[in-house]
């Protein structure tokens, strides 16, 4: 009845779609991490053209930001990975 008993058989399989693999807490971390690196590089460029206008204080607010911006986005990194 079987003439060939090792035959391997294949199926047709259906790829899972990309965002099937992503879960909802990693697109929360993601797009935390993409609004906190813009900020730091918005923030960046405050400092310089802050520090190149001579503003002493706005300068230093705009440094703050930037290193919050540059915590929140290696902490969303770190938890991404």
């Amino acid at each position: 009845m079987n003439n060939h008993p090792n035959d391997i058989v294949l199926l047709p399989s259906v790829p899972t779609p990309p965002l099937a693999l992503v879960s909802s807490e990693s697109e929360k971390y993601l797009g935390l991490l993409i609004m906190a690196a813009f900020w730091a590089l918005l923030s960046g460029a405050c400092v310089v053209a802050c520090s190149q206008a001579g503003q002493r204080t706005a300068s230093g607010v705009w440094a703050s930001s930037f290193g919050t911006a540059s915590l929140v986005a290696a902490y969303c990194f770190g938890m991404l990975l």
